[in-house]
């Protein structure tokens, strides 16, 4: 498991979802993720992945409401780190009560 715990607790303003996500992927993986809207994303360099084949890296992508998204990688388990516009960065169950309705895609970087 790589080492996101160093990442746990970073407010919201420091790294917002997509700021984290794009932190992670270079720091951790040694990918480095353009500075473009998820939805410009969507289309280069990731593969959809099925629920339930998601690994370790993979990016979730959820439907807050019908214009705005949220982004998170699995971490294990069926965990995530994302950050939240209060709590800021944290780890949650991405197939819990509050997420699983909401999760939108699952993509896999090539």
């Amino acid at each position: 498991m790589k080492h996101f715990a160093k990442y746990i607790g970073l407010s919201y303003d420091e790294l917002d979802c997509w700021a984290l996500v794009r932190a992670i992927y270079k720091n951790e993986y040694n990918i480095e993720i353009p500075k473009l809207p998820i939805e410009t994303q969507e289309a280069h360099n990731w593969n959809l992945i099925e629920l339930n084949a998601e690994e370790e890296g993979d990016l979730l992508v959820f439907r807050v409401d019908e214009l705005k998204r949220h982004v998170g990688i699995v971490i294990a388990d069926g965990r995530m780190i994302h950050s939240d516009n209060d709590a800021g960065v944290v780890v949650e169950r991405y197939l819990g009560t509050m997420w699983k309705c909401r999760l939108s895609k699952i993509y896999r970087h090539k």
